[in-house]
């Protein structure tokens, strides 16, 4: 597994591995609104706006409905996770022109780091949920889990 083997490399070279949680608020309602095909065409819009501002070597994927997942792997402090899922945050909330409607989206990243935040994928991927879940709903953002004493 990609994350496992890219977990185990971070440990060995003593670099930062980033996961974040991301969630395109009210992507439900678009789809009850204008239907499952403008659904489709804002996941393709962010899973494009994802591989766009992500490097080759990280990894991003769509887990359920309007959430996703993105490992950054090899980086060298906590900050650079931060400044990317802010980047992330700032590039996935802009409009997505579908058809003649432009629809405004709302972005929210949940994001944590290995080592500080746990070396194994599961505590990670629950600490980015945790995360995600202290943003307040409809205002989109980044947090960051509580760093474990």
């Amino acid at each position: 597994d990609r994350a496992e083997m890219a977990l185990l490399r971070s440990a060995r070279q003593k670099t930062v591995l980033a996961m974040m949680l991301i969630e395109i608020e009210g992507f439900d309602a678009i789809c009850e609104e204008y239907g499952h095909t403008v659904g489709d065409d804002v996941l393709r819009a962010t899973a494009g706006r994802l591989h766009f501002e992500l490097r080759k070597t990280d990894t991003a994927v769509r887990l359920d409905r309007g959430q996703f997942a993105a490992m950054l792997v090899d980086q060298h402090e906590a900050e650079q996770a931060q400044l990317v899922a802010a980047k992330l945050a700032q590039a996935l909330s802009a409009p997505v022109n579908v058809g003649v409607a432009r629809l405004p989206l709302v972005a929210r990243v949940g994001v944590v780091w290995s080592p500080a935040h746990g070396n194994q994928l599961l505590p990670l991927l629950q600490a980015a949920e945790a995360a995600l879940a202290t943003l307040p709903a409809g205002q989109g953002g980044v947090a960051s889990a509580v760093v474990r004493a």
